[in-house]
């Protein structure tokens, strides 16, 4: 039978929803959870040091909260401080409580964010006790950019598929040529310069890591000067993302980052006229050599002259490209 509308024998009508009013329901009530902030002195952290973490602890109901501990929670394997938990009789409606702690960082730890957390446990009016908590981060930064290469770009024409399921520098499989690469200057281990900062090349053989997919991680940077400098490139789509310059005074800046699409020259396919370093005539695919030429952008953004760089974290883009997903691939980086 073909589908069509139909007269039915069960009579629908409007239903109103309930109206408010204020003399059978009142007026709305503030929430009743404690709001834990967390914040540290340090987010760029090496190992040994100490870090100072202060709270706010905020009663935002109508009635006075009581019976309030508040207990700095440490990753595994970090010493808690002497005294973890801070007792408060009680918080007052709509008033805050300070609470800080000094926590001493390990004298080893692997790179990467560790997570800080202050629980709370509390009673208010009748009810049972409850918990609310507060979190801040802590990153450790690598030691240099290479140590955190994550991404394989750059095969030999010998070997341009080296093992089963290869990523490559886009997803499917597509990389550098080793001996392009080379003829364009940027051989393993190669001084680069570009709009006045210098550049090492990856100094790693074809088929291992040699470039970073910019996902948030921080590794140290020393020296200063008035703009940083990335040898880098896109897959899929040009990219922007925002990354932070971290300084020896405790301070920080963001920037912007962009960076053009390998696959497009300067100035095509939505890549923006930053400076272009090299460019090879053809790229490998798993298959062998292709004939579509690929690109090597350098991006630099402006930093504080007066300062002295502590460490650069990267943009948080995506740390895979598995699916075909666009990411930003950062080869090397210097200050100017």
């Amino acid at each position: 039978m073909p589908y069509g509308v139909y007269n039915g024998g069960v009579r629908v009508r409007p239903v109103l929803s309930p109206e408010w009013d204020e003399a059978t329901w009142g007026q709305p009530s503030a929430p009743n959870n404690l709001a834990v902030a967390l914040a540290n002195d340090h987010p760029i952290i090496s190992g040994g040091e100490s870090v100072n973490v202060a709270g706010t602890i905020t009663n935002p109901s109508d009635k006075v909260t009581k019976n309030v501990t508040v207990t700095v929670h440490v990753p595994t394997g970090w010493m808690a401080p002497a005294h973890p938990t801070i007792n408060i009789p009680a918080i007052g409606p709509k008033q805050s409580v300070s609470v800080s702690w000094t926590l001493q960082v390990p004298a080893i730890l692997q790179a990467g964010t560790y997570q800080l957390a202050a629980v709370s446990t509390f009673q208010q009016g009748g009810a049972q006790q409850q918990t609310t908590a507060g979190t801040t981060d802590l990153t450790v930064p690598y030691h240099s950019l290479a140590d955190a290469f994550d991404n394989t770009g750059i095969t030999s024409n010998s070997n341009t598929n080296p093992y089963p399921g290869f990523l490559g520098f886009d997803g499917i499989g597509t990389t550098y040529s080793m001996e392009g690469l080379a003829a364009a200057g940027l051989t393993p281990g190669a001084t680069v310069n570009a709009n006045g900062v210098q550049f090492t090349w990856p100094n790693v053989a074809p088929a291992m890591p040699d470039n970073v997919l910019a996902d948030g991680q921080a590794f140290q940077l020393s020296g200063h000067g008035s703009q940083i400098g990335f040898l880098a490139a896109t897959n899929n789509s040009p990219l922007s993302g925002t990354g932070t310059v971290y300084y020896t005074d405790g301070s920080s800046s963001t920037f912007t980052l962009s960076v053009g699409n390998f696959w497009y020259p300067l100035g095509s396919g939505g890549n923006s006229t930053t400076t272009q370093v090299a460019s090879v005539n053809y790229a490998n695919y798993p298959s062998g050599s292709s004939g579509q030429t690929v690109y090597v952008f350098s991006v630099s953004v402006s930093i504080d002259p007066s300062k002295t760089v502590k460490a650069v974290m990267l943009p948080k883009i995506t740390g895979s490209v598995a699916g075909y997903v666009a990411a930003m691939h950062i080869f090397a980086i210097g200050i100017k």
